[in-house]
């Protein structure tokens, strides 16, 4: 979707864990000047294709992180890609996180 964000949730920051249970009311990410809304909306994802959609993107990050391995909290080493969990790309370093980045968010 293209236009400028005007506001950004900053309590988020502190607690992302909120999106788990909703992302309405005081859990929203962000505000959106949307340019070209009516023309963009009949491409955005939305119901059983959005599902699809993040399912297959999740799917191929499992598959891209399951071949790095990560000291987990308790200290040993386990493979990347089994479990996802909150704050995950914490744990990738340098080399990881540039693996990530262009495979999914340069396009």
């Amino acid at each position: 979707m293209s236009g400028k964000v005007v506001n950004t949730n900053t309590a988020l920051s502190r607690s992302a864990e909120a999106l788990e249970k909703t992302p309405y009311e005081h859990n929203w990410i962000c505000i959106i000047d949307a340019d070209q809304l009516d023309a963009e909306l009949p491409t955005l994802k939305i119901g059983n294709s959005a599902v699809a959609f993040y399912r297959e993107e999740l799917n191929r990050f499992r598959a891209l992180t399951k071949k790095m391995t990560r000291t987990t909290a308790e200290g040993s080493d386990a493979t990347k890609g089994d479990v996802l969990y909150t704050g995950e790309l914490q744990d990738f370093d340098e080399r990881d996180h540039a693996q990530i980045v262009a495979a999914f968010f340069e396009k």
